[in-house]
């Protein structure tokens, strides 16, 4: 269009066109000979959106969602509700009937959609009562050494014989309590067990330490799940110890 070209208008206090990484408004060039460039010329920072703390959101809350509606699909002759459930392990897909969709007292789509949200609330799914008693409390190291201690003792096969006692006590109050008592269980891994063995190293033998990481390993995993599974399975690496002295297998 005549009459409307477009410039790039300098900086007005040293007359110099900005930076590449700067912002810029162009005009046409009847305003800017007003002396209205200074309006249409801005320019961004990488600061001006502060970063996120570390951690800020760590865990699970409600108070971050707005609840959850699921969503309605057939499986034969039924209408399903597909929701997410909290577990210790985290959030997984679940599937619940809620009413036929063909045949006799079939309900539509739409009216699924609506008994499923009914079904939802029932349940207490978006209520925080709900996420703390599906998820638990953080359970700590110490806690758990405890349980761990108490099953072997009382356990159908092989339990420990009284006499193991002490020694489990010893290795318990001496070096992982100490080390890991106030840790998270969920927290205790390959890199808190490496900084464990770099300790011992140097005071205790190498049949000891290895001894010592595999009741740490032991406690970790002996948190079980309804199916009987370790909620906290872990890769262990073998090569942790060895590192240190050459002579260490964990």
């Amino acid at each position: 269009m005549q009459g409307r070209e477009h410039i790039t208008i300098p900086d007005r206090t040293t007359g110099e066109i900005p930076a590449p990484n700067a912002v810029i408004l162009s005009a046409p060039a009847h305003l800017a000979l007003r002396g209205e460039s200074a309006a249409l010329q801005f320019q961004f920072t990488e600061n001006t959106i502060p970063s996120v703390a570390p951690n800020q959101r760590k865990g699970r809350k409600m108070s971050r969602s707005c609840g959850q509606c699921g969503s309605i699909e057939q499986k034969g002759d039924w209408w399903h509700l597909r929701y997410w459930a909290d577990t210790v392990k985290g959030r997984s897909h679940r599937s619940q009937p809620i009413c036929l969709a063909v045949g006799k007292g079939k309900k539509t789509k739409s009216e699924a959609r609506r008994l499923g949200k009914e079904w939802l609330v029932k349940q207490g799914i978006n209520s925080e009562e709900h996420l703390e008693k599906a998820v638990g409390p953080m359970l700590g190291f110490r806690e758990q050494s405890e349980a761990w201690l108490h099953k072997l003792r009382t356990r159908n096969r092989r339990p420990i014989p009284d006499s193991s006692v002490p020694s489990i006590r010893s290795a318990l109050d001496c070096w992982l309590l100490p080390y890991f008592g106030d840790m998270p269980l969920n927290e205790v891994n390959n890199n808190a067990l490496r900084g464990l063995v770099k300790k011992m190293i140097g005071t205790l033998s190498a049949k000891t330490i290895n001894t010592y990481t595999t009741m740490a390993k032991e406690i970790v995993e002996s948190l079980l799940d309804e199916d009987g599974e370790p909620i906290y399975a872990r890769k262990w690496n073998s090569d942790l110890s060895s590192r240190s002295k050459g002579v260490l297998t964990t």
